[in-house]
């Protein structure tokens, strides 16, 4: 008899598994799977009416049922980590990279799921026991930046099968990559510098930046070439931001006063594009009056009035780099490659910075003026 003329259609909001399409059908679950599967083992006419009954009745095979059955879920966790006082502004580029890293585990037949962890490390802790829960092949956790609150998750990230952390400053005792804000900073003084700048002010800086000297940081670069260049950042130059709001008042505060730096060396892109704005009420010309650096490279670098000098990362790069590390973990797991390559016991990996120079940054009025003499 043919099964397809006399196959009841099940309720509307049933959830129908394989065992009861093989029921149907008089034939095994691994039958229908591969029926579904188009894999051979099947006639073709009893593969064409299970398929067709599937769809017919929208039948999606259970994600669960399939990880249990080949042990996997070729699930990736990405855990994006805020802390208590995260700024929306701090962290501009993040999109973009879990964009990149989505598209680069595609290929590898491997999908991202991102989960976002505002408020410190309670609701990060609650993330990775969310992707534990669902059987992620691994975790993909930052920006996590220092070791302090590396430990604070370390507990949790030791269950897991694979842990790799993007933003690092410290180094980490697990995989890790980072690109290199240190030489941002010099690559920016350095510009700064041949251009005629002799003082420089940073807006927006955090505590640790400015207690901890050694770190790997871009205010560090900055300040280690400074000293280098002859350059002059005062510690009254350098400001924290609390929010974007403050940098008007800062600014105005900064630039009404005598003999004033002739640059603005800014965390981001974002702070660099609310500085030119403050400056141009203000009734300052940038770069004639002030110069103005941004960090990141943001697209709206390129397309701002005027086009700010900035520095850059490969962020295609940078994600390919994360998902390359991630898929040769857990490829390993899995497979046997056979090749008797061994992977290292911990990845480290860094990213160079490119500087882009646009119309934002120039020489100081002065410098200009002996020039044309």
């Amino acid at each position: 008899m043919n099964k397809t003329t006399s196959i009841d259609t099940p309720p509307v909001g049933s959830r129908v598994t394989i065992s009861d399409i093989a029921r149907i059908f008089e034939v095994s679950a691994m039958t229908v799977s591969k029926a579904l599967n188009h894999k051979p083992g099947v006639s073709p006419d009893k593969a064409d009416a299970i398929r067709s009954y599937a769809q017919s009745i929208g039948y999606r095979p259970s994600h669960a049922a399939r990880s249990l059955l080949k042990g996997r879920t070729h699930t990736v966790g990405i855990c994006i980590r805020e802390g208590e006082s995260a700024k929306p502004w701090g962290y501009p580029w993040l999109y973009g990279l879990m964009r990149e890293i989505g598209l680069a585990l595609k290929p590898h037949n491997m999908h991202a799921q991102t989960c976002l962890a505002p408020g410190g490390a309670a609701e990060c802790r609650q993330a990775i026991e969310h992707f534990m829960e669902i059987g992620v092949e691994s975790l993909v956790i930052g920006p996590l930046g220092a070791v302090e609150e590396y430990h604070q998750i370390a507990d949790l990230l030791q269950h897991c099968p694979h842990v790799l952390a993007f933003d690092a400053v410290d180094d980490l005792p697990i995989d890790h990559v980072k690109w290199n804000t240190y030489l941002g900073g010099q690559l920016l003084a350095k510009h700064l510098s041949e251009l005629g700048h002799k003082r420089l002010m940073v807006l927006g800086v955090s505590q640790r930046e400015l207690d901890h000297p050694s770190l790997h940081v871009q205010l560090n670069g900055l300040r280690d070439a400074a000293k280098m260049l002859g350059l002059r950042i005062d510690s009254q130059d350098m400001y924290r931001l609390h929010q974007v709001e403050d940098i008007p008042r800062i600014l105005k505060d900064v630039y009404t006063k005598t003999a004033p730096p002739t640059a603005v060396f800014c965390h981001n892109d974002w702070v660099a594009m609310h500085a030119i704005q403050s400056l141009t009420a203000m009734g300052l010309g940038v770069p004639d009056d002030v110069s103005v650096t941004g960090f990141d490279d943001l697209p709206v670098a390129q397309i701002s009035t005027p086009g700010l000098t900035s520095v850059g990362y490969d962020l295609k790069s940078y994600a390919r780099k994360i998902a390359e590390i991630v898929v040769d973990r857990v490829t390993s797991r899995f497979e046997t490659s056979g090749d008797g390559v061994a992977l290292p016991s911990m990845i480290r990996w860094e990213l160079e910075p490119k500087l882009m120079i646009r119309q934002s940054t120039s020489m100081p009025k002065s410098k200009a003026s002996r020039r044309l003499k």
